[in-house]
């Protein structure tokens, strides 16, 4: 049985606008970062493609890096983008992330479904509220256009 947790909200914009959200790297780095971390281009690499290689690094305001690496698994554009990803050098595949986009009265549902693995229920609220950021930063971006 596999364990997952998620996180969604309803984005006020067309499916397409926030597929270009989550694979174009000017406004990744935006939201990845959110108001709190900077995420500069020239260390971001995205290939989005089944089999292509994703890298950034996130600049914390104490001055910490915090180096993220992945590989994109399935890519439909613009409904189901998967990938695994991971901030720790010795994991080959990284966690399974899945980013679904669903058309609803509004604009976009955006669910984000991680595999939980060994994460302890600490670690998975934090990671529930850094998706709860990610979600709040694209829905300012899609808000001021």
């Amino acid at each position: 049985m596999r364990l997952t947790f998620s996180a969604s909200r309803t984005l006020p914009a067309s499916a397409e606008r926030v597929w270009e959200l989550l694979t174009e790297p000017e406004q990744f780095a935006v939201w990845f970062g959110t108001d709190q971390v900077a995420v500069p281009l020239d260390e971001l690499e995205m290939d989005v493609r089944p089999g292509g290689k994703m890298r950034a690094t996130m600049q914390l305001p104490g001055g910490g890096e915090i180096r993220w690496r992945g590989v994109y698994v399935e890519v439909r554009a613009p409904e189901f983008l998967s990938m695994g990803l991971s901030d720790q050098s010795d994991d080959d595949l990284g966690v399974p992330i899945e980013f679904s986009l669903d058309t609803v009265v509004g604009g976009t549902r955006l669910t984000i479904v991680q595999d939980r693995g060994g994460f302890s229920d600490e670690q998975v609220e934090r990671t529930i509220a850094g998706y709860g950021s990610f979600l709040e930063t694209m829905d300012r971006m899609l808000a001021s256009g």
